[in-house]
């Protein structure tokens, strides 16, 4: 299991009812000094985002709730990597503390889907908006409104060339590591994404960096 997996696996199973964040960043921090790589002790804090909100996937967290406990309203978004040789993959994932609704399910399922549909497009030759087009095609078909980005190039920094966007004609080349993420509005205001990183081959790509898909809650969910 790679690095930023271990780290999510940790916050699947350290979470417990009544946590705050500043309780479940111990058992994040924890989790990451056990792995190797570069950027642990006490630059740790800084190489992810991490939340929990009522929006489910707020992509700024004013870190208002900080000491208030984690309830079965709010989902904790991992938004981090485990830098190595000063290489940085990127990773997201969102894990439910309540229930998961048929609603809150579809967003997963339309997720994969779209993340799917560009790992199969994802091969040299092929122009950057394409498959950003291909994507979020999904993300259109079920209903839902996608964000603009739909990844990016990673590598000795979190962000760089190429954007996955919807104008960049840049073509993907063999080599090329890149970040995927499908990102979309959600009915209650919020959004919702997930955010894996591929690397470009000569005939197609492979993940090198993956959380499993079929746990989308935590092993200890508030009823």
């Amino acid at each position: 299991m790679n690095a930023v997996a271990a780290v999510e696996a940790a916050i699947v199973e350290g979470y417990r009812p009544g946590m705050t964040e500043v309780d479940l960043m111990r058992v994040i921090n924890h989790a990451r000094v056990e792995q190797e790589g570069m950027g642990l002790g006490d630059d740790a804090v800084s190489l992810a985002h991490f939340s929990a909100c009522r929006d489910r996937a707020s992509i700024i967290d004013l870190m208002a709730l900080e000491g208030a406990p984690i309830t079965k309203d709010y989902a904790i978004q991992f938004d981090g990597f485990c830098p190595y040789k000063g290489y940085v993959p990127d990773s997201c994932r969102i894990f439910q503390t309540g229930p998961v609704t048929d609603s809150i399910r579809k967003y997963y399922n339309v997720l994969f889907e779209a993340e799917d549909r560009a790992e199969a497009l994802l091969r040299p030759g092929i122009r950057a908006k394409e498959v950003n087009e291909a994507m979020y095609q999904v993300v259109r078909d079920a209903g839902y409104k996608p964000m603009d980005m739909g990844g990016h190039g990673t590598g000795l920094t979190t962000h760089e060339p190429p954007s996955i966007d919807a104008w960049n004609e840049q073509i993907i080349e063999e080599g090329m590591v890149l970040s995927i993420e499908p990102w979309f509005a959600i009915e209650d205001g919020g959004i919702f994404g997930i955010q894996d990183t591929y690397v470009v081959t000569k005939t197609g790509c492979y993940k090198i960096e993956g959380f499993r898909r079929d746990i989308i809650q935590v092993a200890h969910p508030i009823c």
